[in-house]
């Protein structure tokens, strides 16, 4: 998983897959793959939605770490206004 530094814990995102051989996965196993989707779900789609707004991913002409702080700061503050108002 991917490690958080800033709470000195760590993050599992791992989704099991069929081992060889075997035909089903365990009860456990299919819990966290469940968990794991009703996690990640909202979160993706909120991203999605950030992108089709906004067009977040347009940044390719700027080389500044500053000119992209700005554009994703700008777009994040235009997608809050638009959730605002619509």
């Amino acid at each position: 998983g991917a490690k958080l530094f800033c709470m000195c814990s760590t993050l599992n995102t791992e989704h099991f897959r069929h081992q060889g051989g075997q035909k089903e996965l365990f009860t456990d196993q299919k819990i966290q793959n469940t968990a794991i989707s009703r996690l990640r779900q909202p979160i993706e789609g909120f991203f999605n939605w950030l992108i089709e707004k906004t067009g977040i991913q347009d940044a390719s002409k700027t080389r500044a770490t500053k000119g992209i702080l700005s554009h994703v700061y700008g777009k994040i503050a235009a997608s809050a206004v638009f959730l605002a108002i619509f």
